[in-house]
């Protein structure tokens, strides 16, 4: 298994404590938010090779996919940390301010598909596939601990335009099956949830969001 080569490490664990400084106390669960970051670095990990992408890249962006949306960094500051390809794709996979999530997720979906530049998609999207299956992975475990359906269902109901919007650009094909193993677990949980108390989920208006 591939990671970035010795003499990127001093500059990928600088800006991964950027990161950390930037996310200040936020927190990821019951975690500091470094421990969502570090699973997201980690799935990317697992799944890439070197001499299939650009790794170093993809990991930059795993530790810095949430700066731009939920710091105070900018554009230009990550740009300096890690590269502009890294910034690019942060900044694309980031929701706009918007008054709901239904509206940001309507916003990035359409400024992602109206992005031209295949090679900062293929890094967002890869990302955002490590990114979305970390979220449902902590949904899941929190789910079975808790019973706390909201966030999985909300993960549920996005599935279909997440997958339709991010899937042709994931470069990372066991990364893909990781999330869709992870989509179908949720699923049946939630299914068998509402079921056993009389009620039924339906993910996207009745219909079963699109796999791969």
């Amino acid at each position: 298994m591939n990671t970035i080569h010795p003499e990127q490490v001093a500059v990928f664990n600088k800006f991964r404590q950027y990161a950390i400084e930037m996310h200040g106390d936020q927190m990821y669960g019951d975690q500091p938010y470094v421990s969502h970051l570090d699973r997201v670095r980690q799935l990317i990990v697992e799944f890439a090779s070197q001499d299939e992408c650009d790794q170093q890249s993809l990991e930059m962006l795993a530790i810095g996919h949430d700066l731009i949306e939920d710091t105070l960094a900018t554009h230009d500051e990550i740009t300096k940390r890690s590269s502009l390809i890294v910034a690019e794709a942060i900044t694309l996979i980031s929701d706009p301010v918007a008054e709901s999530r239904a509206e940001r997720k309507v916003q990035a979906y359409k400024r992602f598909t109206e992005c031209t530049d295949k090679s900062i998609k293929q890094i967002a999207a890869t990302g955002k596939f490590a990114d979305r299956s970390d979220n449902f992975s902590s949904c899941i475990k929190d789910f079975k601990e808790k019973q706390n359906t909201r966030h999985i269902k909300k993960y549920l109901k996005e599935h279909r335009e997440f997958m339709e919007t991010y899937e042709p650009y994931c470069i990372l094909s066991e990364l893909k099956d990781c999330l869709n193993s992870l989509y179908r677990e949720a699923l049946s949980l939630v299914s068998t949830f509402e079921q056993n108390n009389k009620d039924t989920f339906k993910p996207m208006n009745g219909n079963i969001p699109k796999e791969v």
